[in-house]
């Protein structure tokens, strides 16, 4: 009885809670989406791209991802500064800019993929071509947002920044230690193709938007889980050490019976 208490509370618990989390979130951002696009219609107010028309998905999403990533202006204290950093600006907004980006993710990727241990050395050497060019061509595009931002305060505000940054160093220093690696972590810029599959992309949002609210919910899952296993304890202690490995002798034990529980196992 214990046993399928247990299993049958925890079963609705943790599926009802990670559902509403993920939905929840999922629900904010698409609204805020939506939100956002309504008031561009009605305001005739575009992100700086020229384009007062209805936005498709992908348009908005771009807006957006402008609108994030570029900070109000400040005021500089040379023209030059100014013509620099309406320049880079110019350059991001640019689906030409955005293209081309895509096009040396989707390169690097492939670069990453030809790169097998068992590959020739003519595919090796082509391959540290191509990650010294994408290397070079994702450092250029980190400055240009750099200029843009107009400070490096205004530009570390931004996580899609940060995590430029750290990619950029990833792969430097991966390059210059010969450590596989360092070289293969930027593959994680696939996900940033994602902007051309809006549902996709809002999906992916809503993941990185929930990652609080689900430490919460495993430090709340953690918390119950301890109650069940302390409860276990005083309820069995000993009793089915002989007859299952999984048993209530000791805490770790118990802790691991509690997991095996939670997850259908036990």
């Amino acid at each position: 009885l214990f046993y399928m208490v247990i299993t049958t509370f925890n079963t609705f618990l943790l599926l009802g809670l990670f559902v509403a989390v993920v939905t929840g979130t999922f629900k904010r951002v698409r609204e805020s989406t939506q939100k956002r696009n309504f008031l561009d219609e009605e305001s005739g107010k575009v992100y700086g791209d020229g384009v007062n028309d209805s936005p498709s998905p992908r348009k908005a999403l771009r807006k957006k991802k402008v609108a994030t990533e570029l900070p109000e202006e400040h005021d500089f204290e040379s023209e030059d500064e100014v013509l620099m950093i309406k320049g880079a600006r110019k350059m991001i907004r640019d689906k030409r800019f955005d293209r081309f980006v895509s096009l040396v993710i989707v390169v690097n990727l492939a670069a990453m993929s030809a790169d097998q241990y068992d590959a020739s050395e003519t595919w090796k050497l082509f391959s540290y071509a191509v990650y010294v060019c994408c290397a070079v061509a994702f450092s250029a595009e980190t400055l240009i947002r750099f200029a843009a931002s107009g400070s490096l305060g205004a530009f570390w505000q931004s996580n899609f920044h940060r995590y430029e940054v750290a990619m950029c160093l990833s792969a430097v220093v991966g390059l210059a230690t010969d450590t596989q690696l360092l070289i293969l972590v930027p593959a994680t810029r696939l996900y940033r193709l994602m902007i051309y599959l809006p549902t996709l992309y809002e999906l992916l949002e809503s993941a990185l938007n929930s990652m609080q609210a689900i430490l919460n919910l495993i430090l709340f899952i953690s918390i119950i889980a301890v109650c069940f296993c302390t409860t276990g304890r005083y309820v069995f202690g000993t009793d089915v050490d002989e007859i299952s490995r999984s048993n209530f002798g000791t805490f770790s034990l118990s802790m691991l019976t509690i997991f095996q529980l939670f997850t259908g196992d036990g």
